[in-house]
């Protein structure tokens, strides 16, 4: 959904970049000798602009007869408009993929940020060790590094190899100021260093409780972790259950992490989404005008950008992925409208759905097989 927002964008974009051509191209020429006939000027640039206005969303413009210069101007701003719609929509298709998959690279960063922070503490002691000698005055005690389950997320190759496979690496000094910010004041983890046996379930709560105030709740990691993932807001809460069941899963026998997926299938839910995304646009004008057919005393135009898009990802998954039981789907964007839209949303592409789903089965072109076709009938 976010994907086909940000394209839709950028189309409305190269649908005005159109309209400033045509005024950088029929502009006068301050540097002639000739005298410029301004009206005519500005004539050409709104029939031109009148003309791209009216073919560009068609398959086949047809442009009406005019002077050549204007003509040549329509055809190259047409052919523009939809070159740059067709990079767009590649980009934003690629992109969709890339963020998705950060999912997985997010999860392996933020089950590090212990261990970069057991191993900055030491680093830290070491410096203070060559400046100060070795005082137990001046050492921070390293509990961290003694920690189960730090040593057991540190050693876990499983793990070190999906690092590897990501390159996910903490910044040092987002570790260094996360941590001087939360290490002297926090009153849970001062209590764990003041513990002199702290047991397995001590170690498993204290790495729980970091993951908490030092990653989930930390503005200067909240803003960190946003610049890696501009989707950062939305992955968080799936994030953090994710790194919390990991960390519960694990029991004093454990010698191995049970690290968890973000799919049970990445490719082909990455097949699905991105024959969605695709989909939804190739058949963007039929799945609108599927909506605009069932609208009653209302524009298409007052839609919210967004009920469109939801409508038409919808309807697209009706039609297209006869394998997903219509009332599985309608569901789902209900849940998405819930998220993402405006409070209204829910109870109109309820209904939209609810009466389109009715239609387009009776009419045949929604036809269920499968798993689908079982579901819709139950």
């Amino acid at each position: 959904m976010q994907a086909l927002f940000a394209l839709k964008q950028a189309e409305t974009s190269n649908y005005y970049q159109a309209h400033e051509y045509f005024k950088e191209l029929f502009a006068p020429d301050l540097n002639s000798m000739e005298v410029q006939d301004h009206p005519q000027l500005q004539a050409n640039i709104e029939e031109a602009t009148k003309i791209f206005n009216d073919c560009h969303l068609a398959e086949k413009p047809i442009i009406p007869d005019t002077n050549e210069t204007i003509k040549k101007a329509v055809l190259n701003a047409l052919a523009n408009y939809h070159n740059r719609n067709k990079k767009d929509q590649k980009f934003y298709c690629n992109q969709m993929v890339e963020y998705a998959e950060k999912l997985g690279q997010n999860y392996v960063l933020i089950l590090q940020y212990v261990v970069e922070v057991a191993n900055f503490i030491d680093e830290k002691n070491e410096t203070r060790k060559t400046r100060l000698g070795t005082n137990p005055n001046t050492v921070f005690q390293n509990k961290l590094k003694a920690n189960k389950i730090v040593a057991l997320i540190e050693a876990d190759h499983e793990l070190t190899m999906r690092k590897v496979r990501f390159g996910s690496a903490w910044e040092r000094d987002i570790i260094k100021n996360s941590w001087n910010e939360f290490a002297d004041k926090d009153l849970t983890f001062l209590a764990y260093l003041n513990n002199p046996q702290p047991s397995f379930e001590d170690d498993k709560h204290i790495v729980l409780h970091l993951m908490k105030e030092c990653v989930f709740k930390n503005q200067l990691v909240q803003d960190y972790l946003e610049n890696l993932n501009m989707f950062w807001a939305d992955d968080k809460s799936i994030l953090k259950s994710l790194v919390t069941r990991t960390i519960k899963s694990i029991e004093e026998q454990t010698i191995k992490l049970n690290l968890l997926d973000i799919s049970s299938n990445w490719e082909e839910d990455k097949d699905f989404f991105i024959n969605l995304y695709e989909q939804t646009v190739e058949h963007e004008k039929t799945l609108e005008a599927f909506v605009e057919a069932r609208l009653q005393n209302w524009d298409h135009e007052r839609i919210a950008n967004t009920d469109k898009i939801i409508l038409n990802m919808a309807l697209c998954e009706m039609i297209h992925f006869p394998s997903i039981p219509t009332k599985v789907t309608i569901n789902e964007y209900i849940e998405i409208c819930k998220d993402y839209s405006t409070p209204k949303s829910k109870q109109f592409v309820n209904g939209i759905l609810d009466k389109l789903s009715t239609d387009l089965v009776a009419n045949g072109t929604i036809r269920k097989s499968g798993r689908g076709l079982l579901d819709n009938k139950s």
